[in-house]
C-alpha cells in the first residue's frame, strides 16, 4: 500500500478477491473439495467469516494508507490480545495470566518507543523536543483519532476470524473457507470501489503494476497459510507469533519514502527567514 500510493483499499479487495476465488474454485475442483459446506450451520459461518474478513481487511487497509506502516501494523497486532481474551471465552482454550503480562508488556513497549508523547504528555520535561513537537502536532486533529481506531477496530474484527476459523477445523478445508471468503470480496469490492473510483492500471507505472498484482496475489497464499495455522494451533499461540510482523513493520518504514507534509509552512507571529530561498538569491 506505501509503495502504490494511488491504489485504494477497495481496489485491492476487488482484485485480490477476484484472483483468489480462481485460485480457490481450481484447487477445490482440482483435489475433489466440494464448494459449499455440508450444512447450512457450516455455510452460515463461511459466510459469516467472509463478511467479517473483508470488513477487517478494509480497515487495516485503511489504517495502512494513512498512519506510517510501523504504528499501524503495531496496532493492527493488538488483534493478539483480543484473542487472548476472547479464546478462553467462546473456545475454552486455556490461557495463563503469564500470557496477558507478556502482551501487555510488549504493546506497552512499542508505545513508549514509539509514541513517548501519549504516555508522557503531562511530563514534557521528559521529553525529547522532536518527540514533543511530533506529539503535539498528531493529537490535533479527530481524523488522526479516527485513523488510528480503523487499526484497533480492524484488529478486533480480526481475532473474531481468527475465532471462527478456528472454530470450523473440524469441518471445513482451509481452501472452502478461502473460497468463501474472496467470493465475498470479489462482490462488496466493486460496491466499494463505486465509492472510491475505479482504478487506472494505464496511469500506474510499470513498477507500482507489479506491486499491486503481486500483493493480490500473495493475499491468496497468506490467507491459505493463515487459514490452516489457526486450524491447526491454539487461535492464542498463532496469533502471538503473527505478532513478530511488527518487527518487519519496524524495518520497512525505515526504507519506504514518507510525506513531507509536516514541513509546509505554518503561520507564526516570529520574524523567521527561509535559509532555502536565500540560499537559491
Amino acid at each position: 500500500m506505501k509503495f502504490v500510493p494511488n491504489v485504494k483499499t477497495f481496489h485491492i479487495q476487488t482484485f485480490r478477491g477476484l484472483l483468489s476465488v480462481v485460485f480457490s474454485y481450481w484447487s477445490c475442483k482440482t483435489y475433489k473439495i466440494p464448494h459449499y459446506g455440508q450444512s447450512r450451520k457450516e455455510n452460515t459461518k463461511l459466510i459469516w467469516r467472509g463478511i467479517l474478513g473483508i470488513g477487517s481487511t478494509s480497515l487495516w487497509l485503511y489504517g495502512i494508507s494513512n498512519v506510517p506502516l510501523s504504528d499501524s501494523t503495531t496496532l493492527f497486532q493488538t488483534n493478539t490480545l483480543w484473542t487472548c481474551i476472547l479464546a478462553p471465552i467462546f473456545l475454552g482454550e486455556p490461557t495463563s495470566k503469564m500470557t496477558f503480562v507478556a502482551v501487555a508488556s510488549s504493546l506497552f513497549g512499542v508505545v513508549l518507543v514509539m509514541r513517548p508523547y501519549s504516555i508522557f504528555q503531562h511530563f514534557p520535561s521528559l521529553l525529547n523536543p522532536k518527540d514533543l513537537e511530533r506529539g503535539i502536532s498528531e493529537t490535533t486533529g479527530i481524523q488522526h483519532y479516527l485513523d488510528l481506531g480503523s487499526n484497533v477496530a480492524g484488529a478486533f474484527v480480526f481475532s473474531v476470524v481468527q475465532l471462527a476459523i478456528r472454530g470450523l477445523r473440524e469441518t471445513t478445508p482451509p481452501v472452502r473457507i478461502n473460497l468463501f471468503a474472496t467470493f465475498i470480496s470479489a462482490v462488496v469490492g466493486p460496491i466499494g470501489m463505486m465509492y472510491q473510483g475505479p482504478i487506472n492500471f494505464l496511469a500506474l507505472s510499470l513498477k507500482e503494476n507489479l506491486i499491486f498484482w503481486t500483493l493480490c496475489l500473495s493475499a491468496y497464499i497468506g490467507n491459505l497459510a493463515m487459514t490452516r495455522s489457526f486450524q491447526l494451533g491454539q487461535a492464542r499461540t498463532i496469533s502471538i507469533i503473527n505478532y513478530f510482523t511488527v518487527v518487519l513493520a519496524f524495518g520497512m518504514d525505515i526504507i519506504i519514502p514518507v510525506s513531507y507534509t509536516h514541513l509546509r509552512a505554518h503561520e507564526t507571529p516570529e520574524h523567521l527567514v527561509c535559509r532555502l530561498l536565500l540560499e537559491k538569491k
